[in-house]
């Protein structure tokens, strides 16, 4: 936003190489052993997550790690809301 502002682009710069979404913190650092809970997550990323700071595979690996069956919502979840509509799952997706 600022790249172009001659006062601030350089400071801009410096604050952007220095900030990280939560889950690429916490992708490294030890955290402790789950049990797998048996839960189907449907996971969609935020735009700006995915398009804008490139951040694509921490937030799936931080969900399995948690212990969920993780699977991309634009094409599960609506397999997921039509079972549910015909009564073949007991609940809706889980949307992380």
């Amino acid at each position: 936003m600022l790249r172009n502002d001659a006062a601030y682009a350089d400071k801009a710069a410096r604050v952007s190489a220095l900030a990280k979404d939560i889950t690429e913190v916490l992708v490294t650092a030890p955290l402790p052993p789950v049990t797998p809970k048996g839960l189907f997550v449907a996971y969609h990323a935020a735009c700006s997550l995915q398009h804008g700071q490139k951040v694509t595979e921490a937030p799936k690996h931080l969900l399995a790690e948690a212990g969920f069956t993780v699977a991309m919502a634009n094409k599960t979840a609506k397999i997921a809301w039509a079972g549910l509509k015909r009564g073949e799952v007991s609940r809706p997706p889980v949307m992380a």
